[in-house]
Formats: C-alpha cells, sequence, structure tokens
C-alpha cells in the first residue's frame, strides 16, 4: 500500500509538473505573439525599438503588475488544465475523441458573441471597461491616424485597388474620396501650415456641394466692415465645424445663423464668420485668429474642440520642426528652444510623447488667443464637439475645458448632443465618421438653445450689443 500510494503521490507530481509547464508555455506563446504583434504593427524598426525602450523605463510598480497578471494567466491556464484531468470532466468533454469537445468550445463561443449582441447584456459589459464594447466588432482608425488621414499623409496607402494597403482595407473608400489637401477647395502654403481654404471656388468635396467666399472661407459673403447692428461671431476649428461632406447652406454655423435671426428673443443681427480649416490643430487656430479672423471686427470668437488638443498639437509641432517648417508664433518658438527641438529630427509614433509636447502649447494657445481678444473686447467661447463615435483614444475634454476656464472662455460642453442617435445616422459614412445633414443640425440646435437659455451666453451676447 505504501508502494502504491507513493506512486500514486509521484505521479500526481509529475502530472502537476507537466500542467504548469504546459501552462508556462501557452501564456508564453501568447506573449511571445503579442511582443511580434507590437513589432509587426509599427511603421519602422526605430519606432518598435522607442517602444520597447519606452517599456524598460516603466516604472517598477507597473513591471509588478505585469508581472503579477502573467501569474494570474499561468494560475489559472494550470487550474484549467487540471480540471480538465478529472476523469469525470474528461469522460463528458471527450467522449468521441474530441469531436464532443470541439462542438462545446465552439457553442460557447458563438453564445458569448451571441450575449454580446444584447443590449442588456452590453450595458453590463461595458461597466468593466472605459472604451465602447462595441468596438470588438470594428476595424477602425484611432484618432492619430484619422487626423493623418484628413490632412492627406496616407493618400498613397488608400488608393483601393493595392491590394497590400491596410488602410484601404480599413477605411474602404472609394478612390474619389480623395483627402482635402487634393481637392480643388485646397491651396498649398509654403509655411508650416501647408495648406489653406483657396477662395472664390465651387468644387465637389465627398459627394457635397462645396463653396468658398472671397475671403477663403466655407461659408456666405461677407463684407470685412461689420454692418451696423450686428453681432458678428468667428468660428475656429477643424474639418467637422468646416462641413467636410455636407453642402452649401447645410453647415451648423449657417443653420444656426439662420436660426439666430429668426428668433425674436434678440433686437439684434447675427453674423456667423467661418474660418475652420480641415486638418487644423490649435496653434493654426491662434495663428488663424491673429492674421485673418481679427480683421472681420468680432464680437465674439467661439473655438471647436472634439477633445483630443494635447495629442494632435504635440504630433502637429513635431513633424513642423521635422519638415524644417519653422511655427512663426512666437510662444511656440520659445518653448522649442526651452526643450531643445531640432530642425529635421525624427518623429517616433509615441502618443504619450505627443501629449508630453502637446499640453504646455495647448495652455499657451489658450492663453495667446484669450490675450488678443481681450485687448480687443472680444468675447472667448469654446464649444466642445463630440465625435460621432467615440474616440478610442482617451480625450482630453476635461483638461482641456480647465484650462479654458482659468483662461476666462465660457466653456459650453456638448458632450450629449448625439446620446441616442446611432453612429450611422449622424455620419457621412462607414468610411467616414464626418458628421452628416442630421449630425449639423443637432449641433445648431443645441447651439441655439445655449444661445437661448444659457446665462452667460446671454450676458456675453447682451455685452457684445451694448459695445
Amino acid at each position: 500500500q505504501d508502494a502504491s500510494a507513493k506512486k500514486k503521490a509521484v505521479s500526481s507530481q509529475s502530472l502537476n509538473q507537466k500542467t504548469a509547464v504546459r501552462a508556462m508555455q501557452v501564456v508564453a506563446m501568447f506573449s511571445f505573439m503579442a511582443i511580434f504583434w507590437t513589432l509587426w504593427s509599427s511603421p519602422t524598426l526605430s519606432d518598435w525599438w522607442n517602444l520597447v525602450l519606452k517599456a524598460f523605463q516603466a516604472p517598477f510598480g507597473e513591471w509588478m503588475q505585469l508581472a503579477l497578471r502573467i501569474f494570474g494567466l499561468v494560475l489559472a491556464a494550470f487550474v484549467g488544465f487540471r480540471i480538465f484531468e478529472i476523469p469525470q470532466v474528461k469522460a463528458f468533454m471527450e467522449p468521441d475523441e474530441g469531436k464532443t469537445l470541439s462542438i462545446f468550445w465552439g457553442g460557447l463561443t458563438l453564445s458569448f458573441f451571441a450575449l454580446l449582441t444584447i443590449p442588456s447584456v452590453l450595458t453590463v459589459f461595458q461597466t468593466w471597461v472605459d472604451k465602447p464594447i462595441e468596438y470588438i466588432y470594428e476595424t477602425r482608425l484611432n484618432e492619430q491616424d484619422d487626423a493623418d488621414m484628413i490632412r492627406g499623409y496616407y493618400e498613397d496607402l488608400l488608393i483601393t485597388n493595392q491590394l497590400s494597403s491596410p488602410l484601404a482595407d480599413i477605411q474602404n473608400r472609394p478612390t474619389d474620396w480623395v483627402a482635402f489637401p487634393k481637392t480643388a477647395l485646397a491651396v498649398k502654403l509654403d509655411n508650416w501650415l501647408r495648406y489653406g481654404l483657396k477662395p472664390g471656388v465651387q468644387a465637389e468635396f465627398k459627394k457635397a456641394q462645396t463653396s468658398t467666399n472671397q475671403w477663403g472661407m466655407r461659408d456666405r459673403e461677407y463684407t470685412k466692415e461689420k454692418p451696423a447692428n450686428t453681432i458678428r461671431i468667428g468660428i475656429l476649428g477643424g474639418s467637422y465645424s468646416m462641413g467636410s461632406g455636407v453642402n452649401d447652406g447645410e453647415v451648423f454655423d449657417e443653420v444656426l445663423e439662420d436660426a439666430l435671426n429668426a428668433d425674436p428673443t434678440f433686437n439684434t443681427k447675427f453674423e456667423l464668420l467661418n474660418f475652420s480649416v480641415p486638418g487644423y490643430q490649435l496653434m493654426e487656430t491662434a495663428y488663424m485668429l491673429e492674421n485673418k479672423a481679427l480683421d472681420f471686427d468680432l464680437d465674439m470668437v467661439v473655438i471647436v474642440s472634439h477633445g483630443v488638443d494635447f495629442g494632435k498639437v504635440g504630433k502637429a509641432l513635431l513633424e513642423s520642426y521635422r519638415d524644417n517648417l519653422e511655427i512663426d508664433l512666437t510662444y511656440v518658438q520659445d518653448f522649442a528652444k526651452e526643450v531643445g527641438l531640432q530642425p529635421g529630427q525624427q518623429v517616433p509614433k509615441d502618443r504619450d510623447l505627443f501629449i508630453k509636447y502637446g499640453e504646455p502649447i495647448v495652455e499657451a494657445s489658450y492663453a495667446f488667443i484669450a490675450k488678443l481678444c481681450a485687448e480687443r473686447n472680444i468675447k472667448t467661447v469654446v464649444v466642445h464637439w463630440p465625435r460621432t463615435k467615440d474616440n478610442i483614444e482617451p480625450l482630453d475634454i476635461s483638461e482641456v475645458l480647465k484650462i479654458t476656464a482659468a483662461n476666462n472662455f465660457l466653456n459650453i460642453d456638448l458632450a450629449a448632443v448625439y446620446l441616442g442617435q446611432k453612429p450611422e445616422d449622424i455620419s457621412l459614412n462607414a468610411f467616414d465618421q464626418h458628421p452628416n445633414k442630421l449630425g449639423h443640425q443637432l449641433i445648431a440646435r443645441a447651439l441655439l438653445k445655449e444661445f437661448e437659455s444659457n446665462p452667460a451666453l446671454l450676458e456675453l451676447v447682451q455685452q457684445a450689443i451694448e459695445n
């Protein structure tokens, strides 16, 4: 009996060792695949190596968290494998050489994903994560790559007859859905702005009739001098506020202007001048304000933010220096000198690095805009316009609104404007998430409500009337 017990103990110990090795092999293989994926998905070996170096520079606490998670995975795999070694379980799972096992796991997997299509189940899972759970069904670009497409950096990759183009597969857009800088609406500039809106042009852009006025704005014609008894509001932003993909007359500012002028609440005329340009971020907005918008005798300036300012601004800053394009904004030049930015230096694809450089520039940009406007008694407003689909990267909007409030901007947060709307109902199409006609109408209605009932905004309007 002693010999039998000893043999059984040795057999059990051997089985435990084999199971532990098997569990570690499985976790090690998935870890290797994860590391290999980072290499495959990096644009260059240099970018991948920068990612590796960044990992090694992580705090000790983060390494401990990683080690504990790996240990937890190994332990879970070990327990799972041991459960399947129990004779009763093994007999149940493998009665006919694995066929039932395959059916069981296949059915379990399909049932799991079927459950995820039920809204009430999705709501339960959503509480565990900080991103919309429906992203597991989608192949879509992140905020950084989406911004690059607007500027046209990926144009060569997005030719749909190139089977090797990963971005063409992701976006699946037609060949005539060209990036804005390649349209007749854009004029090339030999400076860090790279391009602007060409004056007096009518063209089709994203299947929509798009016109610019004599001043190079996507807007109606206005005189440079403000008419009497008029409140003039300048709007500055990017492709959303410019109205990419919607027809003339359907852009939110035109809809809002008509509504304000038809509203008996106000005993004055409104003119909303749209200075937005696709792909422009906050540095370009500040430059546009100083060098163009202020010439139009504005009473109020509205800056549109989508909550991703830090990364976009940092990326634009580093890429301008990489391309030897001097940014002629004094506060940017001072910052570049302070941190030692050099013309021609390479730019790793590192969102954390973009945020590190972008956040102080965002703060300085809003301070610069506030100063320009305060000197001219122009009221300043920031509008948070959410994207038609939530960003898959963290939003900066709460931090941005703290910065703007500290610089005496009135913050109007429209975060809930698209709640209850299906993304496909407010977007241009499946491969372009810019807001469509309905998306612009909802923004215009929300802003009209703010003009009618927001005491702080009403006070700014009254001050403008008195001035």
